[in-house]
């Protein structure tokens, strides 16, 4: 079975409207909960098309951009909550089982109003947690487009501006630079004579 693993690899984008199609259908993914409806994320945010043609334009696999876009966007939702609106979000997502967040989305679409436990900012959250993870999971993003997907709205769910969120990951990316030039081995300087 191994032999056909490359068959069920996504073929890359040939053109800007194939990409533009992956890349909404990955952030419908990770926006599945988005209030409003799904297909309101591009009447809401009609930038992501400029992004879409950006990240097009640099190479980016529709999943990052997908996944950035999501953060971004996630990010912006939470602006406009109470600190213990945001507050009471991620103490639920840090609490909360995978098994007991698919089930409660399962019901929220299906439209069962059974008695939840979750707050939906959760499971909007949770879901696109979810999805993200899945993504890491299947070698579709790397950790470092999944540790700023994560940052991105951890950030924003404990009350930093987006400045703070952007400071911390570029002093963390310059750290990690630093530490990797430490850890390379300096080359020795051989001083004993060169023999003819």
């Amino acid at each position: 079975m191994r032999w056909f693993a490359f068959l069920a690899r996504k073929r890359p984008a040939r053109n800007l409207s194939q990409y533009r199609d992956q890349v909404l259908r990955r952030l419908h993914d990770l926006l599945y909960l988005y209030p409003g409806g799904r297909d309101d994320i591009v009447n809401d945010y009609p930038g992501i098309f400029e992004v879409i043609r950006v990240s097009f334009a640099q190479g980016n696999t529709p999943q990052y951009a997908a996944l950035y876009m999501a953060g971004s966007i996630l990010a912006k939702m939470v602006e406009p909550l109470t600190a213990d609106e945001r507050a009471f979000i991620f103490g639920q997502l840090q609490r909360v089982k995978l098994q007991t967040l698919r089930a409660a989305t399962r019901d929220v679409v299906a439209g069962n109003s059974g008695p939840i436990e979750i707050a939906f900012g959760t499971l909007v959250f949770g879901n696109a947690i979810v999805t993200a993870t899945t993504l890491l999971d299947n070698a579709e993003v790397d950790q470092s487009a999944f540790d700023m997907f994560e940052s991105e709205i951890s950030g924003a769910l404990v009350g930093k501006t987006s400045e703070q969120r952007s400071f911390e990951r570029v002093s963390s990316a310059i750290d990690n630079l630093e530490n990797a030039l430490h850890s390379i081995s300096k080359p020795q300087l051989c001083l004993a004579p060169l023999a003819d």
